[in-house]
């Protein structure tokens, strides 16, 4: 069951009792730098056949403007990740349930 407002959405699972914490402005914003890292990869990909057809100076140029900033994107993303996924963590005080006994245990 899911309950949305303008900051975070509250979801709670049927394995747990405890709500998780889910920030969908954040989901969308790391949504949006991946699909900006896919379209400058695709860029990068069809550049050397932009630049031997003609007529396409005008959308070499847009592109060249527009989709050169992947690298940023990438930072934007693992930054945001690594936000969400330690979200858990700061929230019981740094600590994960479990330990690290469990984290290492044999059993599958």
């Amino acid at each position: 069951m899911s309950q949305s407002n303008n900051f975070h959405t509250l979801n709670v699972s049927s394995e747990s009792a405890q709500p998780k914490l889910r920030f969908d402005y954040l989901d969308g914003i790391r949504g949006a730098a991946a699909l900006y890292v896919v379209l400058c990869h695709i860029y990068t990909d069809l550049v050397n056949q932009l630049q031997e057809a003609q007529g396409f100076e005008i959308v070499q140029t847009i592109a060249k403007l527009l989709l050169t900033h992947g690298q940023s994107s990438v930072a934007i993303f693992i930054v945001l990740s690594g936000y969400c996924l330690m979200i858990p963590v700061a929230k019981a005080s740094g600590k994960l349930k479990g330990g690290i006994e469990t984290f290492f245990k044999d059993e599958p």
